[in-house]
């Protein structure tokens, strides 16, 4: 009762505030860009939302870098980020962030040879890939790992993100989490200092990279590994596991998840339940908590309120927000835009 009551004020602020916007300015379009790892379903929700509400809203995904570049610009309306932000810097630029859903990161390879049976990569050996320490896909820790996989005398190609990315941001901080020598040799970030491969724009440009590329490796949202078909790496998990990435796994180590404070990050790494994905992240908007055009703002809330209620989510093997931190998201918009004195 209580949720409801509350979904009930939200939705009548949001239409009393877009009403009484709506005279001062037109409102033809809104327009969003960022992340390409939430990029496949933005792309129906704003398709859907644009036929039921006659607003045109559109998503482009051009990384989460460029894309709060051109909220900071006044160029979008909002932006989409796997990297939140800290409070500090919300605070400081008047901007409110809450996450929207949950995807899983994984490890795409491009060998023929090893036919259905998938490769199983610890973190460490994962890392050491990645760093261009191990360069065969015959090395001995490979294929002491992969007993029956048929590995090649071949060089191991890695692939990874050219731009500013919150894939890589997620990929590093799980890698950070796991592995010492990634951690001070490496680190974190949505840009890396890597030691060598194939740098590629977004998530598709990546996949499309490791299909053209055989003995190739690199890191993407779970989606465009399985729109590419390529094989992902089995991952091993928090409680000793091999673990294939999958919708159940990602719902697993996401049902762990106690999100206390829906504005800032949540770990979201290294679940310890037995059949978990070690690798999911949430991503992100940030959108100003002042627009030029106050029923922008409305607009966009009730953009996202109906994203929240579609169905879509686990359709393209996202992982919905539970209940309990959409309620949250949705107090937080009536405190954050709805203020009265």
């Amino acid at each position: 009762m209580e949720m409801f009551g509350k979904t009930a004020i939200l939705i009548v602020y949001i239409f009393v505030f877009a009403v009484l916007n709506l005279c001062a300015s037109d409102l033809e379009r809104i327009n969003g860009a960022g992340a390409s790892f939430p990029a496949l379903i933005y792309r129906i929700w704003t398709y859907n939302y644009s036929k039921a509400s006659g607003t045109e809203i559109e998503y482009h995904s051009i990384g989460s870098e460029a894309g709060l570049s051109q909220l900071a610009s006044g160029t979008v309306d909002f932006a989409a980020s796997d990297t939140p932000l800290n409070s500090a810097f919300l605070e400081k630029e008047d901007l409110v962030q809450f996450p929207m859903l949950i995807g899983g990161v994984v490890a795409a390879v491009n060998l023929s040879e090893s036919g259905a049976i998938p490769l199983k990569l610890s973190p460490e050996l994962l890392s050491r890939v990645f760093m261009g320490e191990i360069k065969e896909w015959n090395h001995p820790e490979i294929v002491s790992l992969n007993p029956d996989v048929p590995l090649p005398n071949r060089k191991i190609t890695v692939v990874h993100r050219a731009e500013g990315s919150g894939t890589t941001w997620v990929f590093s901080k799980y890698l950070s989490s796991v592995s010492r020598e990634w951690r001070e040799r490496m680190g974190s970030g949505k840009i890396l200092n890597w030691p060598g491969g194939i740098a590629a724009s977004n998530n598709s440009g990546v996949a499309n990279y490791i299909k053209k590329i055989s003995g190739s490796i690199g890191y993407v949202e779970y989606n465009y590994a399985l729109g590419a078909g390529l094989k992902c790496v089995m991952f091993k998990n928090q409680s000793g596991n091999f673990v294939a990435p999958s919708l159940a796994a990602f719902k697993s180590a996401a049902s762990s998840l106690d999100w206390k404070n829906i504005s800032s990050y949540s770990d979201l790494f290294n679940s310890p339940k037995p059949d978990a994905w070690p690798l999911i992240g949430a991503t992100y908007i940030i959108m100003k908590k002042k627009q030029s055009n106050p029923a922008t703002t409305a607009e966009i809330l009730l953009f996202f309120k109906s994203c929240f209620e579609q169905e879509s989510d686990e359709k393209l093997n996202y992982v919905p927000l539970p209940p309990n931190c959409v309620k949250k998201i949705e107090d937080s918009w009536i405190k954050t835009f709805f203020k009265t004195n």
